[in-house]
C-alpha cells in the first residue's frame, strides 16, 4: 500500500546538523597479529579441483549514510512486525527523500545523505529519522554488510518468485503433484518438497553466499485424516466404555502427537507450530475479522479468502499462539482447520525403519555436483532478478525501455539492489593422499598382526569394525597410571581396559597394567580442586 504521511524535513534551526562522524583508523586486526601465519602448503597425494556451494557476492557502495529511527507513539523494540508494517506505510516517502533504503528494526541505511531529523506519519503512527554519520565500505563491518546484504537478497528472492517457508524457500506457484514420494508398507505415503537453503556468511574473503538443496517432508495425509485415524482406533478398542471416556482419551493422544509439531497450510505456503487443540469450535463457528470487524465462519473465510472448501464439520481446530507481539491483544490466536494442514517432518516410527530412511536418502541425498550445479543455478536466477529491477528502475527514471539500459558504471544511488553475485568459482584446489599403511590387529588372541594397504579416505572406514584397533605403529605401553577421584569407576575403567586387552591377545605382552593413583580430596585439603590434581600430577610426573 501506498504511504499516506508527508515527509516534513526539520529546517536547520529547529534541529542543529551534526556533525559528521570522523571516520576513524580501521582497528588492527588482534587476530592476525597473535595466531601463527599459516603453513606452507602440503606436497604428499595428489593436487585436483575442488568446488564449494559458496559463491561470493558485493556491495556496490561506495558510501552509505546511517540514520537513527524513533517510533511516534513509542513501539518496543521486539515488536518487529507492528514496526515494519509502519515503515513500509512511508515506503513512498522515504525513498523519495533518501533513495534506495534498508530498515533494520532500529536503523535504516540509505544511499543519500540528508542531515537533520526528517518525520513520517500514516494511520498505524509514524517515525522519526535523525541523521547520524556517513560511511565507506571499508568501514562496516561484514557483521553489518551482512545485515545490508540479507535485506536486499530477501527483496530479490521474493522477485524471483521463490516463497519463504520456515527458513528455507521453495518454488511459489510449485505444488503437490510436482514432489518426489517415499512409499513404504505401514506409513503414509511421504512427499519431498524440494528447494534451497540459502544464508549469508562473512568469511576472511569477504561475503559468501551459501546455496544449498533442501527437502521438506510432507506426509499426504491431513491433520483431519490423522485425527480421524486416532477416534477410529481409540472408538474400537474402547467399544465396552462409555463415550466420555473415549472422547478424553482421543483428546489425549490427539494431543500427545501434534502439541509441538509443525503443520504446513499450503493454500498460504506457510509453516504453524501446533499449541493447542480447541475442541470446542469447528469450521462452523464464527470469529471477527481485524481488517474490517465483521463476523463469518472459518469455513466461509477460508473458502473466500483462499478457494479452499472445509468438508468436515467435526469439532477439533488447531491453534498457533504467535510470538510476535505489541499487537494490544496478549491472549492473540490464531486457528487453522485441520483439514487443509499437512503433518511435516518425521516421526520417530519413521526414524528407526531402516527400509524408509533408506529410501529418504536415495531421494534427498544428491551428489557433490548435481548439488554445485542447483547452488550456481539458484545465483545466476537472482543475479538475473537483481539486474532486471535495476535496469527497470533506470528505465522509469529516465523515460527509456529497460532493455537499452547498461548497468555498467551506473551510479549506485540509482541501483534498487546494489549487489553483485558471482555464480562462477573461483579456481580451488586441494589434495586428496596415497593410501597409507596401517597396521591392523584381528582378534585372534595370539597377539598376531597383519599389514595391508588400505584407502585413507574409503577403505579405511570399511575395514574399521572388522579390527580390533588401527594403529602405525604398536609400542608396548609398560609404566602408566590412571588418576581418579573416584575409586569405583576407577575400578570399572580398568577393568574394561583389561576385558579389551586380553580379548586382542595384548594384556601383559603389549599392556602390562597400570598405576592405580587416588587425588586427594580437596574438601578436606582445603585446597582449590585445580590445586589437588596439580600437586598429584607434579608428584608423580
Amino acid at each position: 500500500p501506498k504511504s499516506t504521511g508527508r515527509a516534513t524535513m526539520t529546517s536547520a534551526e529547529e534541529t542543529p546538523t551534526p556533525t559528521p562522524t570522523a571516520v576513524a583508523e580501521r582497528p588492527r586486526d588482534i587476530l592476525t597479529e597473535l595466531l601463527p601465519q599459516r603453513p606452507g602448503r602440503g606436497t604428499a597425494g595428489k593436487e585436483v579441483n575442488l568446488i564449494v556451494n559458496s559463491f561470493p557476492l558485493h556491495l556496490n557502495l561506495k558510501q552509505i549514510h546511517l540514520y537513527d529511527v524513533v517510533f511516534v507513539p513509542e513501539i518496543p523494540s521486539d515488536s518487529k512486525f507492528l514496526r515494519k508494517t509502519i515503515v513500509s506505510k512511508c515506503i513512498d516517502d522515504l525513498r523519495a527523500l533518501y533513495g534506495t533504503h534498508f530498515y533494520d528494526n532500529t536503523r535504516i541505511w540509505a544511499v543519500k545523505r540528508v542531515d537533520g531529523t526528517n518525520e513520517f506519519h500514516s494511520e498505524k503512527g509514524g517515525i522519526s529519522v535523525r541523521y547520524l554519520k556517513s560511511m565507506s565500505l571499508d568501514e562496516i563491518s561484514l557483521e553489518e554488510q551482512e545485515m545490508v546484504v540479507h535485506i536486499i537478497l530477501s527483496k530479490s528472492i521474493r522477485k524471483a518468485q521463490l516463497t519463504r517457508i520456515g527458513r528455507n524457500y521453495f518454488e511459489q506457484n510449485q505444488s503437490l503433484d510436482d514432489t518426489f514420494t517415499v512409499r513404504e508398507t505401514g506409513f503414509p505415503l511421504i512427499k519431498l518438497w524440494r528447494g534451497y537453503s540459502v544464508s549469508v556468511e562473512p568469511t576472511m574473503s569477504g561475503l559468501q553466499l551459501k546455496a544449498d538443496v533442501y527437502s521438506r517432508v510432507l506426509q499426504e495425509q491431513t491433520v483431519r485424516d490423522m485425527m480421524d485415524s486416532i477416534e477410529a482406533d481409540v472408538r474400537q478398542k474402547m467399544r465396552n466404555t462409555s463415550k466420555d471416556q473415549q472422547q478424553r482419551e482421543v483428546k489425549e493422544r490427539v494431543m500427545a502427537e501434534l502439541s509441538g509439531s509443525a503443520v504446513l497450510t499450503m493454500y498460504n505456503r506457510k509453516v504453524w507450530r501446533i499449541h493447542d487443540v480447541d475442541y470446542n469450535i469447528s469450521v462452523l463457528d464464527t470469529f471477527v475479522k481485524e481488517d474490517d470487524g465483521k463476523e463469518i465462519s472459518y469455513q466461509e473465510y477460508f473458502e473466500k479468502m483462499y478457494q479452499m472448501p472445509c468438508k468436515s464439520t467435526k469439532a477439533g481446530m488447531l491453534v498457533h499462539i504467535p510470538k510476535r507481539k505489541g499487537r494490544g491483544d496478549p491472549d492473540r490466536r490464531i486457528v487453522l482447520a485441520p483439514e487443509l494442514c499437512f503433518l511435516t517432518g518425521l516421526t520417530k516410527k519413521m526414524k528407526s525403519n531402516y527400509r524408509f530412511m533408506r529410501q529418504m536418502a536415495d531421494k534427498t541425498r544428491l551428489g557433490a555436483s548435481k548439488r554445485y550445479e542447483a547452488g550456481q543455478k539458484l545465483v545466476r536466477r537472482l543475479e538475473a532478478t537483481i539486474n532486471d529491477t535495476n535496469r527497470k528502475m533506470i528505465a522509469e527514471a529516465d523515460g527509456k525501455e529497460p532493455d537499452e539500459i547498461k548497468l555498467e558504471g551506473v551510479d549506485p544511488e540509482r541501483l534498487d539492489m546494489p549487489l553483485t553475485l558471482e555464480a562462477q568459482q573461483k579456481p580451488l584446489k586441494g589434495r586428496v593422499l596415497d593410501p597409507l599403511q596401517v597396521t591392523m590387529a584381528k582378534g585372534s588372541g595370539r597377539g598376531e598382526f597383519r599389514k595391508i594397504e588400505i584407502d585413507a579416505l574409503r577403505g579405511l572406514k570399511l575395514e574399521w569394525g572388522n579390527c580390533a584397533f588401527v594403529n602405525s605403529k604398536i609400542e608396548p605401553l609398560g609404566k602408566w597410571g590412571i588418576f581418579y577421584e573416584d575409586q569405583d569407576k576407577a575400578r570399572m575403567l580398568m577393568a574394561e581396559i583389561q576385558r579389551l586387552a586380553e580379548s586382542w591377545g595384548l594384556w601383559e605382552r603389549e599392556i602390562r597394567a597400570p598405576k592405580l593413583i587416588q587425588v586427594p580430596d580437596y574438601h578436606a585439603e582445603r585446597v582449590p580442586h585445580y590445586k589437588a590434581w596439580e600437586d598429584i600430577l607434579e608428584r608423580y610426573l
